[in-house]
């Protein structure tokens, strides 16, 4: 059996998978969707969110990469993103903006195949807006992220996307999960991630609830 020929099953199987946290997803109330590729799913995003929308961005590596921001704001879009601060102030009034968007897009650090998201955040702007203010949230997730069940869902979240997740950003004082590579169970100041949540459900409070899991590798 070549290497090609073992991705391809590997492939097959992380994509059965992700069918089946969809399945999950939707049994909860969520509008979700497998796609098999990523320009498929910026497509349909894209086709979702009225012209002239007030677009909410969350702390997310795959929605930036993906490209769908750029789309927005060459179509005239308001977009909320407090990445693109330059004082504390901004960054406060951007996040709180994304609550009282028309649209939030973000993505998600794990989700289990009973269709439970599970998040982990630093502020709590993104887990917040997730599940209460805007009129509707776009979760984009890739088939990556799919885990057994709960605790596999922590433990994703702990050992391998926020550690990952301070390599890439520069959080003084710095967390010792940046230079382990595993979560310590740390305390402030040291501790970075203090804000977490587990979507059980769509929560009561939005017109609509996407969830796109598209079959491929997306953020980390």
């Amino acid at each position: 059996m070549t290497l090609k020929e073992s991705d391809k099953h590997v492939n097959e199987w992380k994509n059965r998978r992700a069918k089946k946290a969809v399945e999950g997803l939707n049994k909860r109330e969520f509008n979700a969707k497998y796609i098999p590729t990523l320009q498929e799913a910026i497509e349909e995003i894209f086709s979702l969110i009225p012209a002239g929308s007030k677009v909410g961005v969350g702390g997310s590596v795959t929605i930036r990469e993906s490209g769908i921001i750029e789309k927005l704001k060459n179509r005239g879009d308001t977009i909320f993103d407090h990445w693109k601060a330059t004082s504390k102030e901004e960054r406060i009034s951007l996040a709180k903006a994304q609550q009282d968007s028309d649209v939030f897009l973000t993505s998600t650090n794990s989700l289990t195949l009973k269709g439970q998201m599970v998040n982990l955040d630093g502020t709590g702007n993104r887990v917040s807006a997730m599940a209460f203010g805007p009129k509707t949230v776009i979760v984009l997730t890739g088939m990556n992220k799919v885990v057994d069940d709960l605790e596999s869902a922590l433990d994703r979240v702990k050992n391998y996307a926020s550690p990952i997740n301070y390599l890439r950003i520069d959080r003084k004082p710095e967390p010792p999960c940046r230079d382990k590579g595993y979560c310590t169970e740390c305390l402030p100041p040291t501790r970075q991630c203090r804000v977490f949540s587990i979507l059980e459900a769509k929560p009561k409070g939005f017109d609509s609830y996407y969830v796109f899991v598209v079959g491929e590798e997306l953020g980390f």
